[in-house]
């Protein structure tokens, strides 16, 4: 039986900054991976993620500021480039561009607000809807790079590290929570459960409330278009109703956009085949909308989304388990603020 005082279910993002800060504190952390160190199955790889701080709700404008500084730090003390600043835009529903305007201008972040006219001069690669805010400090991060690095860092504090191994159950004891893992059992002081789109399938046996919100995992397919060597692409959110559109820079793959939120309900660990029908929908929307692009897309990538029905993050704890599932398809850009504030609650008590 290996003790420790946090062991943290999931190692991609949040779970590995989870492990990160933890370990980084001082504190004994195990790590479990169900897969390799470096895979596509779930939600958190990839080399092109926003990174932004326009929102339509004050606390996430909050939360990605205390973001962007941990950012900072983490690629200060690894020594890895993880977040490039291309600046960002929001246009499309006048009701929400105007809130995403009020939320920035209320919390003293920089903006500025253009006319469709102007951003065009600007970023000509893009047709705009509206008036259009620009936030300067918005970008692009590396999702692949984050988590190898978020990996490595928690190693480097001293975290145990455990790829290719799954969590089976779990039960309370005297000690906290055992685990009983494929490579052997695991008593924790605290459990923090990241496991991102195989939470779903965990929650029964864990010991944790039954008033959880309902978790839904669908597969979102991005596309990428190929564009001019060049072309300037700001990170953009198309607030359309009734799916927003995204879309940023991919570096060697000219441009990343996709819907938000439009997939279709899986299964983690089923095949995922492509949605043509969703592909079609994309190039239809770079056609129209992304005059820098050419609008056939060379592939599409398999993202899974674990979301809530109001898009919420659950970080909560019950006893001695952490559920941390702060996702719902807009979580990367928080992932070294949720890691620390998902170790402070492990910590608690």
């Amino acid at each position: 039986m290996t003790r420790t005082d946090l062991l943290v279910v999931g190692g991609g993002a949040m779970g590995s900054a989870t492990a990160w800060w933890a370990a980084r504190s001082g504190r004994s952390v195990t790590l479990l991976e169900r897969h390799s160190g470096h895979h596509a199955h779930g939600s958190s790889h990839g080399r092109s993620r926003i990174f932004r701080l326009a929102y339509r709700e004050a606390a996430y404008v909050a939360l990605a500021r205390e973001a962007y500084d941990l950012w900072r730090l983490l690629e200060s003390e690894s020594g890895a480039a993880l977040l490039e600043v291309t600046g960002g835009v929001d246009h499309g529903s006048p009701a929400s561009v105007a809130a995403v305007a009020e939320h920035l201008g209320a919390a003293g972040v920089p903006y500025s607000l253009l006319s469709p006219a102007e951003a065009g001069e600007r970023w000509p690669a893009l047709r705009f809807d509206g008036d259009v805010v620009h936030q300067p400090d918005a970008g692009r991060l590396d999702a692949d790079a984050v988590v190898t690095t978020l990996h490595g860092e928690a190693i480097r504090h001293g975290a145990d590290v455990r790829f290719s191994t799954v969590a089976l159950a779990a039960q309370e004891t005297p000690y906290g929570v055992a685990v009983s893992t494929t490579s052997g059992p695991i008593e924790a002081r605290v459990v923090v459960v990241a496991a991102g789109a195989w939470l779903p399938g965990l929650l029964p046996s864990l010991p944790v409330p039954d008033d959880l919100p309902a978790f839904r995992v669908t597969q979102e397919q991005p596309v990428y278009f190929p564009c001019a060597a060049g072309v300037s692409w700001p990170s953009f959110i198309h607030w359309r109703d009734p799916v927003a559109m995204y879309g940023l820079a991919a570096p060697g793959d000219g441009v990343k956009a996709g819907e938000h939120g439009s997939g279709r309900v899986v299964d983690p660990d089923a095949p995922r085949p492509v949605d043509a029908a969703a592909v079609a929908r994309m190039e239809a929307y770079a056609a129209e909308w992304l005059p820098g692009a050419v609008p056939v897309a060379t592939r599409a990538d398999s993202c899974l989304y674990t979301s809530t029905p109001d898009e919420s993050f659950v970080l909560r704890r019950s006893g001695n388990v952490v559920v941390c599932s702060p996702c719902s398809g807009h979580g990367f850009k928080f992932v070294p603020a949720i890691g620390r504030r998902t170790a402070g609650l492990a910590a608690a008590g």
